[in-house]
C-alpha cells in the first residue's frame, strides 16, 4: 500500500507542477484525481495524512482559479480546515498550512464579498508570519500573502492603515529576497499590487511616483519566465502602471503600450478562466481613455464590447459585478455624449441602477462611485428631457453619497458639492439646501484636517474656498441670517491657514 501511495503522490505532483507551468486543465484534473486516491488509501491517523490532504486542497484551489467554480474552492477550504485540525501544535508545517487556508479564504472573499472570510484570512496569515522565525526562507511568502489580503481589506474599507501595512509587509518581503532569486518577480508583483491600491487613493502620497511604479512593473514582467501561467497577471499590472503614467504625462505612447500589454494578457488567458472578466474590463477602461484622447469611435465601440463580454462571463453574485456594471455605464455615457442617442443614456442609467442595487451596504470604495455615477447620469437625463423625476433622483443619489459614512471624506465631499449645486436649480431654493451646505462645510473641514502636509491642506481648502460664501449667500436668500453668520465665522478660507504665503 505504501508503494502505491508513493507512486500516486509522485504522479500527482508531476501533473500539478506541469499545470503551474502550462495552465493545461487536464494536468490539474489528473493531479486532483491522484491526490484524492492517495488520501483515500491513507489510514486515519497516519503521519502523512495532513500532507496528502494539503496537496488535495491546493490542487482544488488551483482548479477554482482556472474555472471559477465555487464548489472547488469551498471543498478546498473544507479540506484545508481539516488539515489544520489534524496538524499537531508546534508542527513545523503549521505556518504553511495556515498560509494555505488564508489564501483560500482571501479567494473566497474576492468571489462573494463576505468580509468575514477576509477577516479570517488575515487572522490565520498573521499567525503564519508569527510562527515563522526571522530569516526563514518561507517568511517572505507569508508576508506577501498577508500583504495581498490587507490590500483587499483596504479595497473594501478604504482604511489607509490597512494599505500602509500592506505596502510595508510587501516591501519587507522584497527586502528579504536576494537579488536574482527565482521568485523575485512574484514578490515584486505583490508589492506592485499594494502600490496600485494606493494609486486609487490619489492625494495620500504613500505609493511610488508614476514613473517608478511603471519601472517596477516592467522589471517584474522582465524577470518572469516566458509562458508562465501567471504572466497575464503581471502584464495587467504593467498595463495599469502605464495607464497611471499616461494620466500624469499625457504621452499617448504610454497608453498605447498599456493597451498592447493588456491585450496580450487577454490573449494568453484561456477561455473560461476565472480572471478573464477582470482582464476584459481593464482592456475596456484603457480603450475608453484612448477614445477620449483620439476621438476615434472604434476604440469606444471596442471598449463597450469588451465590457459587455466581461459582464456576460461574470458569475451571478460575484463581488465585482457592481463595479463592472458601473464601468459599462461609463462607456455608454461617453457614447451618449458622442452620439446624442437617448437609448445609450437610458441603458447607462439602467446598468448603473443595477450596480447600486448589487453593492453591499457599507462598501467604502464601490458604493460612492456607483452613487455618484448614477447621480450624474440622471442629471444628464434631466438636462436632455426636462424630466423632474430624474432631477429628484439625481439629488437623492448625491445626498446618499454625501452622507455615506462608510466612504472617505473626499468622496463624500464630491457628493455634497453636487447635492448643493442641484438643489440650487430650484427657485426659490429649497430649505433642504441648508442641510446640504451644512454637510459640505463639515466635510471641507474634515478633509483639510486629514491632509498630511500643509501644502495639501492649502490645496484642499483652495479648491473648496467658494462653498462657505455660496452657503452664506443662500442662507440670506432664505432669511437665515444665523446660518449665514455661522458659516462665515468658521473662516474656512485658504488665507486663514498659518504659515502659507498669500
Amino acid at each position: 500500500m505504501g508503494n502505491i501511495d508513493s507512486s500516486a503522490r509522485g504522479l500527482s505532483e508531476v501533473s500539478y507542477n506541469q499545470f503551474e507551468r502550462t495552465g493545461n486543465l487536464a494536468d490539474i484534473t489528473n493531479s486532483i484525481s491522484r491526490f484524492r486516491k492517495a488520501w483515500e488509501i491513507t489510514p486515519e491517523g497516519h503521519a502523512d495524512m495532513p500532507v496528502r490532504l494539503n496537496n488535495l486542497g491546493c490542487s482544488l484551489e488551483s482548479l477554482f482559479n482556472h474555472t471559477g467554480d465555487l464548489r472547488d474552492l469551498t471543498e478546498a477550504i473544507s479540506v484545508k480546515r481539516k488539515v489544520l485540525e489534524i496538524t499537531p501544535e508546534g508542527d513545523e508545517d503549521m505556518p504553511i498550512r495556515l498560509n494555505n487556508l488564508g489564501c483560500s479564504l482571501d479567494s473566497l472573499f474576492k468571489h462573494t464579498g463576505d468580509l468575514r472570510d477576509l477577516t479570517e484570512a488575515i487572522s490565520v496569515q498573521r499567525k503564519a508570519v508569527e510562527l515563522t522565525p526571522e530569516g526563514h526562507t518561507e517568511r517572505p511568502i507569508w508576508l506577501i500573502n498577508l500583504g495581498n489580503s490587507l490590500s483587499s481589506l483596504f479595497g473594501r474599507t478604504g482604511d489607509l492603515r490597512d494599505l500602509t501595512e500592506a505596502i510595508s509587509v510587501n516591501r519587507k518581503a522584497v527586502e528579504l529576497t536576494p537579488e536574482g532569486h527565482a521568485h523575485m518577480h512574484i514578490r515584486l508583483n505583490s508589492l506592485v499590487r499594494a502600490e496600485s491600491s494606493g494609486a486609487h487613493s490619489e492625494g495620500h502620497g504613500i505609493w511610488l511616483n508614476n514613473l517608478g511604479f511603471a519601472l517596477l512593473n516592467r522589471k517584474a514582467v522582465e524577470l518572469s519566465p516566458e509562458g508562465h501561467v501567471h504572466m497575464p497577471i503581471w502584464l495587467i499590472n504593467l498595463g495599469f502602471a502605464l495607464s497611471l503614467l499616461f494620466k500624469r504625462t499625457g504621452d499617448l505612447r504610454d497608453l498605447t503600450e498599456a493597451i498592447s500589454v493588456t491585450r496580450k494578457a487577454v490573449e494568453l488567458t484561456p477561455e473560461g478562466h476565472v480572471r478573464m472578466p477582470t482582464w476584459l474590463n481593464a482592456l475596456g477602461s484603457l480603450l475608453d481613455f484612448l477614445f477620449q484622447s483620439t476621438g476615434d469611435l472604434r476604440h469606444l465601440t471596442e471598449a463597450i464590447s469588451a465590457k459587455r463580454k466581461a459582464l456576460e462571463i461574470t458569475p451571478e453574485g460575484h463581488s465585482d459585478m457592481p463595479i463592472r456594471l458601473n464601468n459599462l455605464g461609463n462607456s455608454l455615457d461617453l457614447l451618449f455624449k458622442r452620439s446624442g442617442d437617448l437609448r445609450d443614456l437610458t441603458e447607462a442609467i439602467s446598468v448603473n441602477r443595477k450596480a447600486v442595487e448589487l453593492t453591499p451596504e457599507g462598501h467604502a470604495r464601490i458604493m460612492p462611485i456607483c452613487l455618484h455615477s448614477l447621480g450624474q447620469l440622471l442629471y444628464f437625463l434631466f438636462e436632455r428631457t426636462g424630466d423632474l423625476l430624474a432631477l429628484t433622483e439625481a439629488i437623492s443619489n448625491f445626498q446618499s453619497s454625501a452622507v455615506y459614512t462608510s466612504s472617505s471624506p473626499h468622496d463624500r465631499l464630491t457628493g455634497a458639492r453636487n447635492w448643493t449645486q442641484l438643489l440650487k436649480l430650484s427657485y426659490p431654493p429649497s430649505p433642504a439646501i441648508l442641510s446640504a451646505f451644512d454637510t459640505a462645510i463639515y466635510l471641507i473641514t474634515l478633509t483639510a484636517t486629514l491632509e498630511q502636509t500643509m501644502e495639501n491642506r492649502y490645496t484642499q481648502l483652495q479648491d473648496s474656498a467658494g462653498i462657505p460664501l455660496e452657503a452664506a449667500s443662500t442662507a440670506l436668500t432664505l432669511k437665515r441670517v444665523d446660518k449665514a453668520l455661522e458659516w462665515l465665522e468658521q473662516g474656512i478660507l485658504p488665507g486663514k491657514i498659518p504659515g502659507k504665503d498669500r
